[in-house]
């Protein structure tokens, strides 16, 4: 492939298309933002990020946010080398405690069902979720699964679901 030079004048040099993927080595995940592009993410937990300022939250990234993020791409892209970080935000995820979504009827609501919590990730299985959803809403269970450890109550029972992997909730 040919380098290329954008309509915004900087050269973006040889680019093959490819998949997002999670990187437990460099703690980071990767995907592909546009044409020519590579989005960089985290999948480091920050405590800090846990009791935030909704309302003040900085939506932007530092220069001192970059750096790793620049380091990790280049660990598994050298030739990123020649690129240019052109833009950075950062945002919270709207996860449950535990990082597991809460699936089910909320007890003291009748009638309320929820799939919520998933940290930025549940587009991916909505098609298999609204199936499973409209078992659950119109027959009262789900035959197919056992939704157990999504259920609203154990954040109250103090018995909250944990993954075998830190890296299992990828946005």
């Amino acid at each position: 492939m040919e380098p290329q030079i954008n309509t915004d004048g900087l050269h973006y040099g040889a680019y093959e298309p490819h998949g997002g993927y999670a990187d437990p080595a460099s703690v980071a995940n990767f995907k592909p933002e546009g044409r020519h592009g590579v989005m960089v993410g985290s999948l480091t937990e920050v405590e800090a990020d846990r009791n935030v300022e909704i309302d003040t939250y900085a939506m932007k990234t530092s220069y001192d946010e970059t750096v790793p993020y620049s380091e990790a791409i280049l660990r598994r892209f050298p030739v990123m080398e020649s690129g240019v970080a052109t833009a950075g935000w950062a945002g919270l995820y709207d996860v449950t405690p535990d990082g597991v979504p809460v699936i089910g009827e909320i007890d003291e609501v009748k009638g309320f069902y929820c799939a919520v919590g998933w940290n930025g990730h549940g587009f991916k299985t909505s098609p298999a979720l609204g199936s499973l959803m409209a078992e659950l809403i119109t027959t009262g269970v789900c035959a197919r699964y056992d939704l157990e450890i999504f259920r609203y109550t154990r954040f109250r029972e103090g018995k909250l679901t944990r993954s075998k992997s830190a890296y299992s909730i990828v946005g």
